[in-house]
């Protein structure tokens, strides 16, 4: 019988299916610290972040070292390779002029070894998003 069905495109779901509700992106824009607040876990690099903890202990205990880490050592790519406490606190444009003197003195020292051009500290972007909308152009300065 099924094979008749299916041969006349008569098989389908009679179950009645949910439907879920259209789901819009929360577009997220900060343009200094503390404008926007959120924590996604899924993109952190850590090899020794755990898929799951044993109990609230153990969460508390990994995120006090990972926090730290987090905020203080970690260079963020988005960031101009700054780590969030030196932007939050206003140091990133006192650390990209230390970081382009070092890497003009590099240059200085061994111009072979930047065949493209001299090299700069990455720029620091004016703006950061979460789901940047489609409309808005992503400029040199905001790219990250």
């Amino acid at each position: 019988m099924y094979r008749i069905l299916d041969a006349n495109s008569e098989v389908k779901e009679r179950r009645d299916q949910r439907t879920h509700p259209v789901y819009q992106k929360p577009e997220l824009l900060a343009t200094a610290p503390n404008q926007v607040w959120s924590w996604d876990i899924t993109l952190k690099y850590r090899p020794d972040f755990p898929d799951r903890f044993g109990c609230i202990e153990d969460s508390r205990r990994f995120a006090q070292d990972f926090f730290a880490w987090y905020n203080t050592a970690h260079h963020h790519s988005g960031i101009g390779l700054l780590t969030p406490e030196t932007v939050h606190y206003g140091l990133a444009d006192q650390m990209q002029k230390a970081r382009g003197t070092i890497l003009s003195a590099a240059y200085e020292a061994h111009p072979e070894r930047f065949v493209r051009k001299r090299p700069a500290p990455p720029s620091v972007p004016t703006a950061v998003w979460i789901n940047r909308p489609k409309e808005h152009p992503v400029s040199q300065e905001d790219r990250h």
